[in-house]
């Protein structure tokens, strides 16, 4: 298996609580550079990772993971 095969199986992930939204932007960029199978964050900054990552690669959100860091409005 080769490294974009690979790639497309897994997801590029940042769950910290307190990731600024440049990090957020930075991991979603390097997500669809690399061609994960989706770029998975906090529900607060699902619609700043779609905006950056633009249907190149799929958005994936948890919700209260960890320490039910989570928009309690709903997504952004």
């Amino acid at each position: 298996m080769d490294e974009r095969s690979f790639c497309a199986l897994v997801d590029h992930t940042l769950l910290k609580p307190e990731a600024t939204e440049a990090q957020i932007s930075a991991v979603a960029e390097e997500g669809a550079i690399l061609g994960v199978a989706s770029v998975c964050v906090n529900s607060y900054w699902v619609a700043t990772v779609a905006a950056v990552v633009a249907n190149r690669v799929g958005v994936c959100s948890v919700i209260g993971f960890p320490l039910g860091a989570m928009d309690p409005s709903g997504l952004k």
